[in-house]
Parts: structure tokens; sequence; C-alpha cells
């Protein structure tokens, strides 16, 4: 499935730059090291979407969330700190050599991966503090 591979290549890059927190794709197996609650960032790309208008070029949304409690996080500094390491990474691919480098594997290739909105703010239901963003990634098989 070519999003969970763009997704794999996406935590696998995060977990590279951003080393003490847990960084998790919403298509890899669950393990016994996995946890799902926060610290944590999680990274989800959407399946695939497809408009005749595009064709042959596919997209997928992937979907990344930097959370941090706020009893583990009260000078908000380890969330500033993975948002701006999290949003340095999209920026770079925001070229389409890079992305097609970074995302690209056999079956496919990437045109480019281009930002989209995000937010920030605190989740009263997680007690957490939240950065979110979008990145559109279009490709061809």
């Amino acid at each position: 499935m070519i999003e969970a591979q763009i997704e794999a290549k996406m935590v696998a890059a995060l977990s590279l730059l951003i080393t003490d927190v847990q960084v998790i794709g919403y298509w890899q197996e669950e393990t016994t090291s996995t946890r799902k609650e926060p610290p944590l960032i999680n990274v989800k790309c959407n399946p695939r979407s497809v408009e005749e208008d595009t064709l042959p070029v596919l997209s997928c949304s992937v979907e990344i969330e930097v959370l941090t409690p706020s009893e583990y996080d009260q000078k908000k500094l380890k969330i500033a700190d993975w948002s701006e390491k999290v949003l340095s990474y999209l920026y770079t691919l925001n070229t389409t050599a890079t992305a097609g480098t970074a995302l690209s594997d056999t079956g496919y290739r990437v045109q480019g991966a281009f930002m989209q909105a995000g937010d920030t703010g605190f989740d009263t239901d997680q007690k957490a503090n939240y950065m979110t963003t979008n990145l559109m990634v279009h490709f061809i098989i």
C-alpha cells in the first residue's frame, strides 16, 4: 500500500530528527513498545484520492499531530521544539526534487508535496497541548 510506504518514510525521517519522543505511524503494526498516549507525534497518511481532471496523478493527505500533556511540558518547550522540527522537515519537502527523493519508492513516484493548514492549542479531553498540520502528497503509479 503506497500510503503506508509514504507514511513509513515520514515516520523514519521524523524519528531521526526528533529522538526524545515516540513517532507513531497510523499504518504501522502495533507492538508492545508502541504506546498511543501523549507525549507523541502521530503521522497518518490517508487513503489516496483521484479526481478525473488530475489523472494520472493521485493524491493523499498526510496528517501530523504533536501532543504533549500539560503536566509533562508545563513551559511548552517540548511542543515548541518538536513542532519546529516537524515543520522544518515538511518545508524541505515543498520542492518537487526533495519530495521525490525522500518519499518515492518502487512502484510509485512522488511529484510534489505541499503543506496545508494547521492548528495549535490545548485539547481539554486529552489535557494536552497540540500542533497539527497537513501535507498533500501527489504521486504517479
